[in-house]
């Protein structure tokens, strides 16, 4: 069973968009663009549909999540009996789009943790081939090819990819996972602590230009930031394909929606609400034509058309009843191994 809705954060490089459960499982990502199949869906139905879990082994007696000021980087603190960790979650800024990175922190005490990472290509229906490699292993399947380059060791089990490990006061493990097409040479290993300070300092560096004053600066301020994070980079189109079979409404089952946009757009009403204390503002709103208002005052992201150039949506109904096939349970009738 996936997490309920609202147990999930999400984490983007403006090319794509990875959703992270409360419990340190990435449920959903499509790589290298929104419109990519997913090589995890589990959010659509079981750990066999693919997801990459970093947690800890034993039992977790709280979990604490928030976003790092003024960016998209993603914090989870466990509390165990042993300690307490953080893993940081991002998607670095570097221009390619291809990478997720986490990093787990050791806060108190020593803690035992797991990791378990289960690539399923083609919304779950297609198993790579994985091989060791220095520094981690690589998985190909048609033309994707994945790399998970970490310094511990992992070893394969029952068709997925799992690593115990401790981390102390101090300690930090890093994880990287990279995505290139399989015809062309592998891409350099990121490192994870400068990649950590680039994507800190550029998306702080973006949300300065954009926050205004005033009592809803923060409200504001994610909200945008939940609208640039579903921003094709080189086109500026609304990727609304990240969001595909979500459901609607908190603790439902799976169904099309789009939900993060929906809530981008609640948000707008905060938006709206600071326009009408700055003075001038709504009447240089209402001068605009009307969908470039539309876009800008908030209107129903489900009726403003595209820029010309967007990213492709693939959110249509041949899409859709595959996807409601993978939740339904269908992709286990086509002979899909277990993970």
């Amino acid at each position: 069973m996936p997490s309920r809705i609202e147990d999930y954060a999400v984490i983007a490089d403006c090319r794509s968009l990875a959703l992270v459960a409360k419990d340190g499982s990435i449920d959903w990502l499509c790589l290298p663009r929104f419109d990519s199949d997913a090589l995890f869906a589990a959010l659509l139905g079981t750990p066999d549909n693919g997801r990459w879990r970093l947690a800890p082994a034993g039992g977790v007696k709280r979990v604490r999540r928030r976003y790092r000021e003024g960016t998209l980087i993603l914090e989870t603190e466990f509390e165990t009996g042993e300690g307490s960790a953080t893993v940081l979650d991002m998607m670095p800024i570097r221009g390619e789009g291809t990478d997720v990175l986490r990093i787990v922190v050791g806060n108190r005490g020593r803690v035992p943790m797991r990791m378990e990472l289960i690539i399923r290509f083609g919304y779950g229906s297609v198993v790579p081939w994985v091989q060791r490699i220095d520094g981690g292993i690589s998985s190909v399947a048609g033309p994707d090819c994945l790399r998970l380059h970490t310094p511990v060791r992992t070893r394969g089990a029952d068709l997925k990819t799992v690593a115990d490990f401790t981390v102390g006061e101090g300690d930090r493990v890093p994880f990287v996972l990279t995505w290139w097409p399989s015809h062309l040479p592998a891409p350099a290993p990121v490192e994870a602590e400068p990649a950590l300070k680039e994507t800190e300092a550029g998306w702080r560096k973006w949300t300065k230009l954009c926050g205004p004053a005033g009592p809803y600066r923060e409200m504001v301020q994610r909200s945008l930031m939940t609208l640039k994070a579903l921003t094709y980079e080189p086109t500026g189109g609304i990727a609304a394909a990240a969001t595909t079979s979500l459901p609607e409404k908190l603790g439902g089952r799976t169904q099309l929606g789009l939900p993060l946009l929906l809530a981008a757009r609640r948000h707008a009403h905060a938006l709206r609400a600071h326009d009408r204390r700055v003075p001038g503002r709504g009447a240089r709103l209402a001068r605009l034509a009307p969908a470039r208002r539309g876009r800008l005052a908030g209107a129903d992201p489900d009726h403003v058309r595209p820029r010309r150039g967007a990213a492709p949506a693939r959110a249509g109904a041949g899409l859709a009843a595959r996807v409601r096939g993978l939740a339904s349970g269908a992709h286990r009738q086509r002979g899909l191994p277990p993970a």
